[in-house]
């Protein structure tokens, strides 16, 4: 349990804050295809959906167990916060040779202290070059299909 001090005092106000508390999640289950070719125009992913937070430390976590990647080339995931691009926050590749697809899975966190207010966090994508990438997912119900994909965010 974390306490947070919300107003000034002898004793003051104090909130009690879950740590590992989940404030967002959102998973995606049919797959994203990739063509943009430089972080400004990097597709979307998925969203988070727009919430207010209180200022305290958070962590982001994205995960996909298949990024495919064409030959010769990388998918950038990138971290968005609306309409601000906060970084890159994985990367798969290179693609395999020439005319194949190469893949991996991903599962990224990020710990970072947004201010207190509104933020709508991102998941985007693009490539280091010409090509399909896929961000792959699906509905995890039965053998041989993927497991979604999703974005969580919980109070670090």
């Amino acid at each position: 349990m974390l306490w947070l001090c919300v107003t000034a005092g002898s004793p003051g106000t104090w909130q009690a804050k879950n740590v590992g508390e989940e404030l967002a999640y959102t998973q995606i289950t049919a797959t994203v295809t990739i063509t943009a070719t430089t972080a400004a125009a990097a597709q979307l992913v998925i969203n988070s959906g727009t919430r207010n937070y209180d200022g305290t430390p958070i962590m982001i976590e994205f995960f996909s167990e298949y990024i495919e990647v064409p030959s010769g080339q990388w998918v950038v995931g990138e971290l968005w916060d609306g309409s601000t691009d906060l970084s890159q926050h994985w990367e798969v590749g290179p693609g395999g040779a020439s005319g194949s697809m190469g893949s991996a899975g991903v599962l990224a966190r990020r710990r970072l202290t947004p201010t207190a207010g509104s933020h709508n966090y991102q998941m985007r994508g693009w490539l280091t070059g010409a090509g399909t990438g896929k961000v792959d997912a699906g509905l995890g119900t039965s053998s041989g299909t993927n497991a979604p994909a999703y974005m969580r965010i919980t109070r670090a």
